[in-house]
């Protein structure tokens, strides 16, 4: 659909921060957006890339324990994510 396409890139270009877990393996990508998260306010938005085969069900479980949003995961063999941060503190420990 060409205009999911559209509206995932402008999603991904509105992102506040990027951040590049390519080429790590878990649980590497989380202990990254977990750092990242920590250091952006309520309502930025944080756009992960990943190759790792579990990145998808990983960081669907993490937003979900953390209270944030996932706002856009497109999987494939480089998975993209947008995260908008929901809380100042979060809820878990991961």
């Amino acid at each position: 659909m060409p205009g999911r396409d559209q509206g995932a890139r402008e999603v991904y270009r509105m992102a506040d921060v990027q951040l590049d877990c390519q080429g790590l393996n878990c649980p590497m990508p989380l202990v990254r957006i977990s750092q990242t998260m920590k250091t952006m306010q309520a309502g930025q938005t944080l756009e992960v890339t990943a190759d790792d085969p579990a990145f998808s069900a990983d960081v669907r479980a993490w937003v979900t324990k953390m209270g944030h949003t996932l706002l856009t995961l497109d999987e494939g063999g480089v998975q993209r994510a947008v995260i908008c941060k929901v809380t100042s503190g979060q809820k878990g420990t991961a």
